[in-house]
């Protein structure tokens, strides 16, 4: 990064585009330089889309500082002045005073219509996963997705934790082959069938949106991941890093706000705290899709703006950083099922 912030500082001032200052701002953030990159930017009025530039820089730096609020403000300014190196991410922020507006408007709200296929077995539910019993996984993902990934995922949950139940949720149009295996692996589906409104967006947001749902046929500790993932070791063992804790979240250490809260996690307990959040966290999602104002990475910006905005509500849960080392791997990773079975040897020691 030290070496590339130096070929942008050197790079012709007027050739600057809106896709190269994000790389610019990207590779100073990261060399820690980014007051040499604004210094930069102020010396030559002429800059293209100077201000725009200027104001999105600031906005990553008062993120990096912590002043989430401040950086949502300057986000938007930049976008007023036109700049739009990139099209997807500042958008999905929330201020914290929107995010606290909104959880009063639906603290009482139904959560949204999702349809239950498949409803849990009735042993299984009710029954705290904090007191014992595993939690339940929840993955989501359309036909396509569901055929690739669903298989090594829920056979390596069996293989290192049979005890522990699978909820499937599926998104759009199934096809026969694919109905049966969710028949043979899940212990509950839930279905979303509104096809036309379905994006890449949507479809990675679609878990979040079922997750009120979800959390009230089951009535027990949910753990909600990805679906192209391969457990290593038993899910239970997140539990145990919940002490103090009520929604246990994976930290993302990246110089870009909205992508501080990693949605590859997050760990459900069964208490209303929880409940409540999760509606409103559905909502804001909701929210912009109706707006038609929704764009990629929309889930972890409204995960990184309700978890800031819970340290001004005295009814937020408590949110509680969790580490996955181990658990499981990406099944999108090289070698995935050679390290997942590595994984699991090492934990078995």
């Amino acid at each position: 990064y030290d070496e590339a912030i130096v070929v942008f500082l050197r790079f012709p001032v007027t050739a600057m585009t809106d896709s190269i200052t994000t790389y610019a701002y990207l590779a100073a953030a990261r060399a820690d330089r980014l007051a040499v990159w604004i210094n930069h930017v102020r010396a030559h009025p002429d800059f293209p889309r100077r201000r725009g530039v200027l104001l999105f820089t600031l906005a990553g730096r008062s993120a990096l500082k912590g002043r989430f609020n401040g950086a949502v403000r300057l986000y938007r300014a930049a976008r007023r002045h036109g700049w739009k190196g990139l099209p997807t991410g500042p958008g999905n922020l929330f201020h914290s005073d929107e995010v606290i507006a909104r959880a009063a408007t639906i603290a009482i709200a139904p959560p949204p219509p999702i349809e239950m296929v498949a409803v849990p077995p009735s042993s299984a539910v009710g029954v705290r996963a904090s007191s014992g019993p595993p939690p339940v996984v929840v993955v989501g993902g359309d036909d396509h997705y569901l055929e690739r990934f669903l298989p090594d995922l829920a056979g390596s949950l069996r293989q290192v934790a049979g005890d522990t139940p699978l909820h499937v949720h599926a998104m759009g149009a199934l096809r026969p082959k694919t109905t049966d295996l969710l028949r043979s692996v899940a212990d509950a589906v839930s279905h979303d069938q509104t096809a036309e409104r379905f994006t890449r967006t949507y479809y990675t947001c679609g878990r979040f949106l079922a997750a009120p749902t979800i959390m009230a046929a089951w009535r027990r500790d949910l753990m909600i991941i990805d679906l192209d993932s391969i457990f290593a070791t038993a899910p239970a063992r997140l539990g145990g890093q919940m002490a103090g804790g009520d929604l246990g979240f994976v930290p993302n250490n990246h110089v870009v706000p909205w992508e501080s809260v990693d949605a590859c996690c997050l760990y459900l307990k069964a208490v209303p705290s929880v409940a409540a959040e999760i509606k409103l966290i559905a909502d804001l999602i909701a929210g912009r899709f109706a707006e038609k104002r929704a764009e990629y990475y929309l889930d972890q910006g409204v995960l990184a703006s309700v978890h800031h905005a819970a340290q001004r509500r005295p009814a937020a849960p408590r949110w509680r950083p969790i580490s996955i080392d181990g658990l499981f791997v990406s099944a999108n990773s090289v070698s995935a099922e050679g390290k997942a079975r590595e994984l699991h040897q090492k934990n078995r020691k």
